[in-house]
């Protein structure tokens, strides 16, 4: 029993040759050649779908790099942002402690508080600071008007006593030199 082939080649669409059929089974078979152009002709027909493919991988690649190239530039503007508050911060906090020991200074020069005991004096406005100077007072009383030694000045004339001032300041004499200020003020 042997089955019969006929083989047609009759083209069909795309002016390919018709695929053989065996006679007594109905199958089609086709040969290497028909299948190859078969699969060439579907795979071509798919790369024209998708023939930009490359080029929107491409740009897609670019995008992603800009994108990346901002955001590491944002994190860098961020941390420079956060490094510059931290000093602006930093930088206040000694204004603000320079303030306050220059006010505990003067407040210690006019209540006659010796200017070694003035960085012993706490708090950190004027009302608490004038509060703890009064509590030195009670333990270190100011020393009477010329008692500091500081020579006596008496009716010296203005400029003598601004001289004194001057130089008993620029030495850190800060009683005595209080004692030719009021004497200055007094005449």
């Amino acid at each position: 029993m042997a089955d019969s082939t006929s083989t047609t080649n009759t083209p069909v669409q795309g002016g390919a040759p018709a695929p053989q059929t065996n006679a007594g089974t109905g199958e089609r078979t086709f040969s290497q050649a028909d299948v190859d152009r078969m699969i060439a002709d579907r795979l071509a027909r798919e790369q024209k779908k998708y023939a930009d493919y490359g080029d929107l991988k491409a740009a897609k690649e670019e995008l992603d790099k800009l994108k990346d190239g901002q955001k590491s530039e944002l994190e860098k503007a961020n941390a420079a942002r956060e490094k510059a508050e931290a000093k602006v911060k930093e930088f206040e906090a000694k204004v603000k402690q320079m303030e306050l020991n220059a006010l505990k200074s003067k407040l210690a020069a006019e209540a006659g508080i010796p200017s070694e005991l003035a960085d012993r004096i706490r708090g950190e406005d004027e009302t608490s600071i004038k509060a703890d100077i009064e509590g030195l007072k009670k333990l270190f009383p100011p020393k009477a008007a010329g008692g500091s030694g500081a020579p006596q000045a008496g009716n010296a004339p203005k400029s003598d006593l601004q001289t004194l001032y001057n130089e008993a300041m620029k030495a850190g004499r800060i009683e005595e030199a209080m004692i030719y200020k009021k004497q200055i003020y007094e005449n």
